[in-house]
């Protein structure tokens, strides 16, 4: 449900570097949104519905089989951003965004979006900026795919999810994720097996400790260190 609280440090987490024109207009075309776990933001094959930021919480994008079984792609949570590349491009979404946690969502409409991008250059540099992070992502995703044996893949995504749902690049001591080996089997290609074997073997060395449909990091710096490519 949409909250009227919206003032000028919502932009704080992405957009500091924008004008106080193009401030002004982002807030007066958004909304605050407050959605519990479960809450659905929008489903593959929906059109696009507008630019959203995650202020506390955790959004899991995924797609599903025929048969319905989840493939999950990524989680985000506060800082991160989402729904560019659709509202931009106009086609219909590619996945499904579910919050698997209470959400505090920053959220502008798309008919908003596309007029904001036209009337401020500021603001579309911005989002141009956006949609090449995201590109080099898919890039360091498919070289990760390639050239990293099992165990970095594992901790470099481990890395990556701690610093979505942290919302800093150098998330706390524990950062927990919320995520099944199943789930980090998908992520990276690999069996269950495998993924549990290795999460337990670190669990020993003291680099995580689990519980069940939870990973947390206990040593950030070590995770880092295997998930390199040298």
């Amino acid at each position: 449900m949409p909250t009227p609280d919206l003032d000028e440090s919502l932009l704080d987490t992405w957009a500091a570097g924008l004008t106080a024109t193009t401030r002004k207009a982002l807030l007066a075309q958004s909304r605050v949104l407050e959605c519990d776990t479960g809450h659905v933001l929008f489903s593959r094959g929906d059109s696009p519905n507008g630019f959203y930021t995650v202020l506390s919480g955790q959004v899991r994008f995924n797609r599903e089989t025929a048969s319905g079984v989840e493939r999950l792609l990524t989680i985000l949570g506060p800082g991160s951003t989402f729904g560019e590349l659709a509202s931009v491009s106009g086609r219909v979404r590619s996945h499904r965004a579910i919050c698997d946690l209470p959400c505090r969502l920053w959220h502008i409409p798309v008919e908003n979006f596309r007029a904001l991008l036209g009337t401020h250059a500021d603001f579309g540099s911005l989002i141009v900026s956006r949609m090449a992070e995201r590109s080099q992502e898919l890039f360091d995703v498919i070289e990760d795919q390639m050239l990293l044996d099992v165990p970095s893949r594992l901790a470099k995504r481990l890395v990556a999810l701690a610093r979505a749902v942290s919302g800093t690049t150098l998330p706390p001591a524990d950062t927990s994720i919320r995520v099944t080996h199943e789930d980090l089997a998908k992520l990276i290609g690999a069996s269950r097996q495998v993924v549990s074997s290795h999460l337990l073997t670190w669990q020993k060395q003291g680099l995580i400790s689990q519980a069940y449909g939870n990973v947390h990091l206990l040593d950030f710096d070590a995770l880092q260190r295997i998930g390199q490519d040298d």
